[in-house]
């Protein structure tokens, strides 16, 4: 289900501007098949993703990778 709920944040501006927030990065979680978008890598769990998608920044110490600064910078 928190699979479900990443995929539609991440193909979507309608509720939070997730879809745009993520742009040119790549995300992928470690302990689900989910995985979304191009460019530099954001590593971690599916709820820790989710939510920096939604723009919840304190998310983002528990994430890893190259894209991880722009993410917070976005958030």
């Amino acid at each position: 289900m928190l699979t479900t709920v990443a995929e539609y944040y991440a193909g979507s501006d309608l509720v939070v501007p997730a879809k745009g927030r993520i742009g040119g990065l790549r995300l992928t979680a470690t302990d689900t098949g989910f995985s979304t978008g191009q460019g530099l890598a954001v590593t971690g769990p599916t709820i820790a993703l989710t939510m920096a998608m939604i723009g919840r920044a304190t998310y983002c110490d528990d994430l890893d990778g190259d894209g991880v600064p722009e993410l917070r910078t976005r958030c």
